[in-house]
């Protein structure tokens, strides 16, 4: 009888160690890369000043996808500065962003032409949306506020479109967290019901959350239902060959690499096409990246297989804190915990967290 419960024991102790090892498998390791130094100065002699690189690319795609990297500001300091350029508006007018809810619209284009529409008013834009926790930095609304200006200095035929690729929905619909998350997990048809509506042939920058612009390699895509792809895989699907598509370098190895080789290097695009990265396992350089690679049955997918370039704006870290102008909103603060606290989960710990360290 002892042995039989000795063997039963022993059994479930491997099933659970066997258990272990595989989840352990999915937390976050060290960011790993492994090029060589020779490799490295490879891939950063063919990098490209970011903002002539991407008017170069509008040569040939109709659409370029830009990765914003949510608490590293300098990301979306960079992809900011880049259009908010007469060169660029000599190209490409038409701007489409996931942070923004397109039930103001009418209110965002008043504003962007030079109406007199006040900060407060227009902060609804960005607020009013899905997860407004990821727009508190300030980097968002001076987007708006320096294409706003931008706007100001260059004729009508060059003043630049932003589209607001939220679907519309109003906050005080949402009385319980299944209401919101009804609507979150529909986001994604969302953009791409909109983007279809609002972005017909004209040449067009996209500015979404890194993970939305992942265009899936063709071999990749038929292990995965259409419902999951990526947002920026199922554009491509509709508009082959016409995307190209940017991931954002924050992976620490990454970064510590070029700036190790290149410390002078910033505001630049490593085209993958002819990089040794493009084979570098993308999970190695970003372990938490590993869940959701799995989810699209792409973990252990190469760089060149999830998207097309790279944008490197030097070394950059998170930031995870309300801004002074944030902090001296009690208003929007309180909302903003009344709206937590009825969605719950990851999206109210972390709200207190950063609330608590700010």
């Amino acid at each position: 009888m002892f042995m039989r419960y000795r063997q039963c024991f022993n059994h479930s102790l491997l099933f659970v160690v066997c258990f272990l090892l595989s989840a352990c498998d999915y937390l976050p390791k060290s960011s790993n890369y492994y090029l060589t130094e020779k490799q490295t100065t490879t891939m950063l002699s063919r990098a490209k000043p970011a903002e002539q690189a991407i008017l170069n690319l509008f040569d040939q795609y109709q659409i370029v996808a830009m990765g914003d990297a949510h608490f590293y500001d300098e990301v979306m300091q960079g992809i900011t500065a880049m259009i908010t350029t007469a060169d660029f508006a000599d190209k490409v007018q038409h701007i489409v962003i996931e942070f923004g809810n397109a039930k103001y619209q009418a209110l965002l284009d008043q504003y962007l032409s030079g109406a007199d529409i006040s900060e407060q008013e227009v902060s609804q834009v960005w607020r009013e949306t899905l997860y407004f926790t990821a727009w508190t930095p300030d980097v968002y609304a001076n987007f708006f506020s320096q294409v706003r200006r931008f706007n100001q200095t260059q004729k009508h035929t060059h003043q630049l479109k932003v589209t607001l690729a939220e679907a519309a929905f109003s906050w005080s619909d949402i009385q319980t967290s299944q209401a919101w998350r009804t609507l979150a997990d529909d986001k994604v048809n969302g953009f791409e019901q909109l983007i279809k509506k609002r972005v017909r042939n004209e040449k067009a920058l996209f500015i979404f959350g890194a993970f939305h612009t992942l265009k899936l390699d063709g071999a990749l895509k038929p292990n995965l239902a259409i419902k999951d792809w990526p947002l920026m895989t199922r554009i491509a699907h509709h508009k082959p060959n016409q995307i190209y598509t940017v991931w954002p370098v924050i992976q620490p190895a990454l970064m510590q690499a070029i700036h190790q080789a290149q410390p002078s290097l910033s505001n630049a695009i490593i085209d993958l096409k002819t990089s040794p990265l493009a084979h570098h396992e993308f999970a190695a350089l970003m372990p938490k990246a590993r869940v959701k690679l799995s989810q699209m049955n792409a973990r252990n997918a190469t760089t060149a297989e999830l998207f097309d370039g790279m944008f490197y704006v030097g070394p950059t870290e998170r930031k995870m804190m309300f801004s002074p102008t944030l902090k001296n909103d009690q208003a929007w603060l309180a909302e903003m915990q009344r709206r937590v606290d009825l969605i719950g989960g990851k999206i109210k710990t972390r709200f207190d967290d950063i609330k608590q360290g700010s």
